[in-house]
């Protein structure tokens, strides 16, 4: 099977079984989240503002009402619309899956990643309900795939490493704003970042030790075990590049 092959078909089951899930639902409202989505993106629509339903102004992260308000102005006013839209998303992002699945591994990993995912319970249910996770979970997805990017950028022109830095913070930006949890994801990056630098530097220009960049405390977020086998690097030569020990530093 071709790679764009696969990718079509990806997309087509994908969004077949989501649709047919979708069919299966009526317009009932199932969570008390999605009516207060649902309030919001009417008061936007009706050019009240960012209020709930009560006149209260309202406390939810801005994306996901916007989306709703711009598919309600599209004349998609029913909850059933806009779970179509939703299976599309859906289904572009198990296309995403199986391209990130490629990036990382190879041509049958992502066809697997990506097939599993188009069968995925849980990415299916999401699907008809009108909240946050269908279009969040396609961002994640997409966020990790432009990360993926920059790390190959940094072998390329400075130019094109800008402007994927940039599209990539970007893409972080309007997901704090779509779910505010994305604040914790720096923190399980951090040692994505360091990978890059030891794996992007030759040892004599690595510094003795790494920093957070949060706290600025000299720690290390390497585990050994595993990263040590990735870069075929012995204790002493992990040490010297990473300024690990093997024991906590605060």
């Amino acid at each position: 099977m071709g790679r764009w092959r696969t990718l079509l078909w990806v997309f087509l089951i994908a969004l077949a079984v989501r649709g047919a899930f979708v069919a299966t639902r009526g317009n009932a409202l199932v969570w008390p989240d999605s009516e207060d989505y649902h309030s919001i993106a009417r008061s936007l629509q009706n050019g009240d503002g960012f209020v709930s339903g009560e006149g209260k102004r309202a406390s939810r992260a801005p994306v996901y009402p916007l989306f709703l308000a711009a598919c309600y102005s599209a004349g998609m006013e029913s909850p059933r619309a806009v779970f179509l839209v939703q299976a599309f998303a859906g289904a572009i992002m198990c296309i995403l899956i199986t391209l990130l699945g490629r990036r990382l591994h190879s041509d049958r990993a992502g066809a697997t990643a990506g097939f599993i995912s188009a069968f995925y319970p849980f990415f299916i249910y999401y699907t008809g309900l009108m909240l946050t996770e269908t279009l969040f979970i396609l961002g994640l997805v997409g966020y990790v795939l432009c990360l993926t990017s920059v790390e190959r950028a940094f072998s390329q022109s400075n130019l094109k490493l800008i402007l994927l830095s940039i599209g990539t913070g970007l893409l972080a930006g309007v997901l704090v704003l779509l779910r505010s949890s994305l604040f914790l994801f720096p923190f399980f990056f951090d040692n994505y970042n360091q990978h890059i630098l030891v794996t992007r530097n030759p040892p004599h220009e690595v510094p003795e030790t790494t920093y957070t960049r949060f706290d600025r405390h000299p720690i290390s977020t390497y585990q050994p075990s595993a990263d040590n086998r990735a870069q075929n690097l012995s204790p002493e030569q992990y040490h010297r590049i990473t300024g690990w020990d093997g024991t906590a530093r605060v």
